[in-house]
């Protein structure tokens, strides 16, 4: 992948993390972005969420180099923090829902209450008009004037009540993403849709939250993520430098690479300086390789796509106690030089990918 790619998924990256941190804020300021003030409860969630997200940062920095038992502690704090974000928010939405299902009902009770004046503001006006019809259906009767009057006064209740209704609106559920959800639930898996509704009101604030901050988290690690350490290999006054993958020596030609594996080969243990003395030999007769040899060596050589088995062949080709060479090749990984041992075969090696 060539940089020009590299730095447009970055972006990307960057700003999908910017979209996953905005659902955090709105998971815990939604209610003050309705309305309400802010309590010290969402100050607490703020600092919950921003130590969720890095301690998730740092988990996935300790599984990279290899920190298992880091990675799981700082996992469990992560967990942690995701767990007490999910409990205050459902603290929170369990007292805007029981504040919204109040606010239902008092409207229902007010629908029902105009429901019942209005029929009866109907039924009088009804009765009006008939009283209307039957005083004044010869002429103009003597109390035609204060029956047509109180069908004014009626007309203008039954007006009032239907306006009032209008303005309620229809009756309107709580939760209803949840009702719906229950709804479709229950048609297909025959089970008790108002337990389904409570199960869904419960855990839409964990998977909310976890999408957002696992978003957040995945989305910067990429954006923000170092790249490998840069090796220099020098031969002959000439200096072949491998950025990002230091054992990919993609830029490096065919007749380079036999000059470096003749100047770095299991022959010339003492590199590119031939007028360095050797290292003496040990009783054997083997070589005894300096550290930067070895790592000069072993980087050629991996580059020519040859592999090392086993770390006592490698001591036996370097002329390295085990130990020692052990501790360099851990050395080498973590600090990015080399790549991880890896499955080739029946059998681990290390061999570029």
């Amino acid at each position: 992948m060539n940089g020009n790619s590299t730095t447009g998924l970055r972006c990307l990256a960057f700003v999908g993390g910017l979209v996953f941190l905005g659902g955090t804020i709105i998971q815990v300021f939604g209610d003050v972005i309705k309305g309400a003030a802010i309590t010290e409860k969402h100050l607490l969630s703020a600092v919950v969420i921003i130590g969720a997200i890095l301690v998730g940062h740092i988990a996935v920095e300790a599984f990279r180099v290899g920190k298992y038992g880091s990675m799981l502690g700082f996992s469990l704090i992560f967990a942690a923090c995701t767990a007490l974000v999910v409990l205050m928010s459902v603290g929170r939405q369990g007292e805007t829902m029981a504040w919204t299902q109040a606010q239902v009902d008092d409207a229902a009770d007010a629908r029902a209450a105009t429901r019942a004046s209005l029929k009866e503001a109907d039924a009088m006006l009804k009765s009006a008009r008939k009283a209307l019809a039957d005083e004044c259906k010869s002429g103009k009767g003597r109390n035609c004037t204060g029956i047509e009057a109180t069908i004014t006064v009626y007309e203008g209740s039954v007006a009032g009540y239907e306006a009032k209704l209008e303005k309620l609106g229809p009756p309107k559920l709580v939760a209803p993403e949840e009702e719906q959800f229950a709804k479709l639930v229950a048609t297909f898996f025959s089970v008790d849709k108002d337990r389904v509704k409570a199960g869904t009101i419960m855990a839409k604030p964990f998977f909310v939250s976890a999408v957002c901050e696992f978003g957040v988290i995945l989305c910067f690690g990429f954006a923000f993520r170092g790249d490998k350490k840069t090796i220099v290999v020098i031969a002959e006054k000439q200096t072949i430098v491998a950025k990002a993958e230091p054992t990919e020596l993609s830029d490096v030609s065919d007749a380079e690479l036999s000059e470096l594996g003749r100047f770095f080969g299991p022959d010339k243990p003492n590199g590119s300086n031939p007028n360095k003395p050797n290292r003496p030999n040990k009783p054997d007769g083997t070589r005894r390789f300096a550290k930067e040899q070895v790592l000069q060596s072993l980087l050629t050589q991996l580059a020519l796509g040859e592999r090392f088995g086993s770390q006592d062949d490698m001591r036996e080709r370097f002329g390295l106690p085990k130990s020692t060479l052990s501790n360099w090749l851990n050395e080498w990984q973590e600090a990015g030089l080399i790549p991880a041992r890896r499955q080739v075969g029946r059998c681990k090696a290390l061999a570029n990918a």
